[in-house]
């Protein structure tokens, strides 16, 4: 049994399902909703990432990070889940995990 927890108790049961829902980990999709307004070369990572670019603008401009309003309650234990949030920025700490990320999978 797995219940959704707010910093005020269980989370009401009526809730609708996130709208990004069926989108989840799809970084080109939500990169693609960035580009009706910035363009790749817009970027400050443009010289250094060229046409990738249109595949992931999120990692370095949505940050992840821990909310601990919502909990995830299992029968033993109380998770916090690894979310993004909706604040979009430059994040030069998340911009250079990505930069580590890419190195190591070259």
């Amino acid at each position: 049994h797995r219940c959704a927890r707010t910093r005020h108790g269980p989370a009401p049961r009526h809730r609708t399902a996130h709208p990004h829902q069926n989108e989840r980990g799809n970084k080109r999709l939500f990169s693609e909703r960035c580009q009706q307004c910035h363009q790749p070369p817009e970027c400050g990572q443009h010289d250094v990432l060229g046409a990738s670019l249109a595949e992931n603008c999120i990692d370095c401009h949505m940050g992840m990070g821990y909310d601990d309003s919502i909990q995830l309650e299992t029968g033993s234990d109380i998770h916090m889940p690894l979310l993004r949030d909706h604040f979009i920025r430059v994040l030069p700490a998340a911009t250079d995990q990505f930069f580590k990320q890419r190195e190591q999978s070259e």
